[in-house]
């Protein structure tokens, strides 16, 4: 009887842990929140991708294009214009690669992405809608505004451009 009622307890135990561990890893984890949840970014039907660092210029329809409106942009780097340096990033950030998303309608909306060599595993991605100027109550020019500023892990990039890598001449 001792031996069934400590074994229970042992695997009662077990189990609480186990629970705890599980919804701790689960808390832990932000919520992932596609771009096209802050960026009115519509549906692409094609997409051009320029390389600065590689000077390659990648043109396309096709499904490839909604690729970024499910980027998890949920990590902002916005600080705001008080802020000594408006956007979390490294001061070396420096922009890499300019994706423009074209709707049927004629419209575009574009991605910015910088990359810096602090850090090698994220990049800083800055989403815009329409290119309207950003202003302060005085009225000082801040220069365009995007949607949303966010870090994305590297390899969203490189999963993109290796599914444009087979029409990249």
């Amino acid at each position: 009887m001792r031996f069934r009622r400590g074994f229970c307890v042992i695997v009662g135990l077990l189990i609480a842990v186990g629970v705890t561990a599980t919804a701790a890893a689960v808390e832990m984890r932000a919520p992932v929140v596609p771009l096209s949840f802050y960026c009115a970014l519509g549906l692409p039907e094609s997409i051009t991708v320029i390389d600065r660092s590689e000077y390659t210029r990648v043109s396309l329809v096709t499904q490839v294009a909604w690729v970024p409106r499910y980027w998890d942009a949920s990590q902002s780097i916005w600080r705001g214009y008080r802020a000594p340096q408006p956007f979390a990033q490294p001061a070396d950030a420096d922009y890499r690669w300019m994706i423009y998303l074209d709707l049927p309608d004629g419209s575009r909306r574009w991605i910015m992405i910088l990359e810096s060599l602090y850090t090698p595993s994220v990049y800083y991605a800055y989403a815009y809608t329409t290119l309207t100027p950003s202003t302060d109550a005085n009225g000082d020019h801040y220069g365009a505004h995007p949607c949303r500023a966010f870090v994305i892990p590297a390899h969203y990039m490189t999963s993109l451009l290796q599914r444009l890598e087979p029409w990249n001449g």
